[in-house]
């Protein structure tokens, strides 16, 4: 039968790999274990048949994949279905690790990562020889990684498996994948009460005896400020002027990568439906395409919500032991062992993609070059309405994704990546050593590293939307936790100026001091900057007289304060450009009373930074009473999203559909 997987689709070499125990990806391509000596414990009663491999051939045409792959994809068999498909086709032993588990001694000995990152373990050992367990055969003879004897069990219980067995070597080495030279866990450590109060009596007596050199500095950073402010808006405004080229054509079907979608959830619930209503909306080959929905292990809220839907097929649940840290980028980390994609990319359990995101990503990639290692979309807030923190935290935002983001990446600078709709080549993750899992605004600190290794970043016009955060407390909550980690990020690259301006150069490095440490002092010195219209009543400043300034100079300041906050205002006229943002260009003005809550931010981010420096600020979702759905700008959504979610929500078992 065309199509149909036959043994010789993997090369036999019976004579390597005799009289020694090969490990998984250095053991020959050899002969499967003989059947009739290992013949199946138990094989799943699903209906394998020629109807089966025939729909499955059809769904591998569209998709432009295997068909087992496509019909698992869709739900028509599952992990235990593909098994024994997989077992009828190659006549190899099928095992149930439930009731025939693997000899302790040698999982105790494998190496989990490569384990999951195959879906293969050791499971037996005879004649000298280790027999695999192994879920694709298929798949490990394409990467040339096929063990020499094996046997065939379900890809979901191989995971359980190496999950309890080495659960806490996986948690270690998620918590520090990011090396210790490169993350900030190697400076930064809660301190002790008595060392933060030796600290700051050190600053008042450098105050005392030294009241003008220290009241020049803060002047000198003053004037800094607002210059490094105009700068970067007026390089994305130049940006904007440049005329943009023509979307990248799609890549054939067949080419298409596969995309692995992370999407760490804590304390979820009023999201989730949305969430995976979003998810089946997204014009992608379903076997191409998987979800992983990463919880913490004490979540019991967002399992239990979990289990009142049915996930689309290609999804599934990675549930995160409890470590030293609790923190998003460890969560990743660990899930990235188990991402089969070639591209791996963030949404957050709010975030709602346009459909053809994934297709734009894909076209990207295609055509980025060899360097093209990051694609970070756009973030926008389907509840912008919702008050007028709502419409101001859509107007940064605005300014942020579609001014000042692109810039950086147009010149090649050090792009501060969001935490979501980011999409990264799995094997550059790989090898910079994932997220810093230490760090509470990954996000960012994953930017720089790209950008320190020689990795290009690259702004795609595709958005999500979000919920914004639009309460005055949630909203100082959040916004300290991202103040925080841009406080140890940007000491994180920056405690080796010279090492950084090798990696980044003059001009990275000018970029990345005027946004971070500009953003913290922008925040830090907004009530000099507010007390200095005392100057337009004819009274000096007196920092600027104990600093030995002469009058003109507080004007001077001020004007450069006001020159910083038109350019801003400019920048998110352009920003608000899109038809669905303009009605907010009339909220512009009054981002002068929103900015105050980042003060008040920073405050407490920096009385956490000694005391709790890993503390992870939990955003609240689902607390917005506008419809995604209806605020959204819809664009070609399919037709028949209604009846798929209707598919999933049904009761039916998968086998049956």
């Amino acid at each position: 039968m065309t199509g149909r997987m036959r043994k010789s689709h993997i090369p036999r070499n019976e004579a390597k790999g005799a009289g020694r125990a090969p490990g998984l990806g250095d053991c020959p391509q050899a002969a499967f274990l003989p059947v009739e000596r290992h013949p199946p414990l138990r094989s799943p009663a699903l209906p394998i048949n020629d109807a089966l491999r025939a729909r499955g051939l059809v769904l591998a045409r569209a998709d432009g994949t295997r068909p087992e792959h496509a019909l698992r994809a869709r739900g028509l068999i599952d992990d235990a279905g593909f098994a024994a498909l997989m077992a009828d086709e190659l006549a190899i032993p099928l095992v149930d690790l439930a009731t025939d588990p693997p000899t302790p001694a040698l999982l105790a000995a494998a190496d989990p990562v490569a384990c999951l990152r195959r879906d293969a373990l050791p499971w037996r050992e005879e004649a000298g020889q280790v027999i695999w367990a192994v879920a694709d055969p298929v798949d490990l003879a394409e990467r040339g990684t096929l063990p020499a004897r094996l046997v065939i069990a379900p890809r979901d219980q191989i995971r359980r498996v190496i999950h309890e067995r080495h659960g806490p070597a996986l948690v270690a080495r998620a918590e520090t994948l990011c090396p210790a030279e490169k993350s900030c866990r190697s400076w930064l450590k809660p301190a002790r009460p008595a060392t933060v109060v030796l600290a700051g009596l050190f600053l008042i007596l450098a105050a005392a005896l030294f009241p003008e050199g220290v009241a020049l500095a803060i002047v000198t950073i003053a004037f800094l400020t607002p210059v490094a402010n105009i700068a970067l808006r007026l390089l994305g405004l130049l940006t904007t002027t440049r005329a943009q080229g023509e979307p990248a054509p799609l890549p054939d079907r067949g080419a298409l990568p596969s995309i692995t979608l992370m999407l760490p959830l804590h304390r979820e619930n009023g999201t989730l439906r949305q969430l995976l209503d979003a998810l089946e909306m997204l014009h992608y080959p379903p076997s191409k395409c998987e979800f992983l929905l990463i919880t913490e292990a004490d979540d019991t809220l967002t399992r239990t919500s979990l289990t009142r839907y049915r996930l689309p097929a290609n999804a599934r649940v990675i549930v995160v032991p409890e470590g030293r840290v609790q923190t998003k980028p460890r969560a990743l980390n660990l899930a990235l062992c188990e991402a089969r994609g070639e591209i791996v990319g963030v949404l957050d359990a709010e975030d709602r993609p346009e459909p053809d995101q994934l297709l734009r990503t894909a076209a990207a990639f295609a055509v980025g070059g060899a360097r093209l290692a990051c694609v970070q979309g756009t973030l926008d807030y389907y509840n912008a309405r919702e008050n007028w923190i709502a419409r101001c935290f859509t107007i940064e935002y605005a300014i942020w994704f579609r001014v000042v983001l692109p810039a950086f990446a147009r010149f090649a600078l050090p792009v501060p990546l969001g935490g979501t709709t980011m999409y990264v080549r799995r094997d550059v993750l790989e090898k910079i050593g994932g997220w810093d899992a230490h760090n509470v605004t990954e996000d960012a600190d994953l930017g720089l590293r790209l950008a320190r290794e020689g990795w290009q970043t690259q702004v795609l016009a595709t958005t999500t939307f979000e919920e914004a955060n639009h309460r005055p407390w949630r909203w100082i909550r959040q916004r300290s936790r991202w103040l925080k980690g841009y406080v140890v990020t940007w000491i994180t690259h920056m405690r080796h100026p010279r090492t950084a301006l090798r990696a980044f150069g003059w001009r990275g490095l000018l970029a990345l001091n005027a946004h971070f440490a500009g953003t913290i002092c922008t925040f830090l010195l907004a009530p000099l900057y507010w007390s200095l219209w005392m100057e337009f009543a004819g009274l000096h400043h007196p920092l600027l007289t104990l600093a030995g300034l002469p009058p003109a100079s507080g004007r001077l300041l001020l004007g450069f304060f006001a020159g910083s906050a038109i350019v801003q205002y400019l920048a998110g006229f352009v920003a608000l450009s899109p038809p669905h943002l303009r009605a907010h260009r009339w909220w512009l003005p009054t981002l002068a009373f929103y900015w105050p809550m980042a003060s008040v931010a920073l405050v407490k981010a920096l009385w956490e930074l000694p005391f709790r420096p890993w503390h992870w600020d939990k955003t609240e979702h689902g607390v917005s009473r506008r419809n995604a759905e209806k605020a959204m700008p819809s664009r070609d959504a399919p037709t028949a999203a209604s009846d798929r979610r209707e598919l999933r929500r049904s009761s039916r078992p998968a086998s049956q559909c």
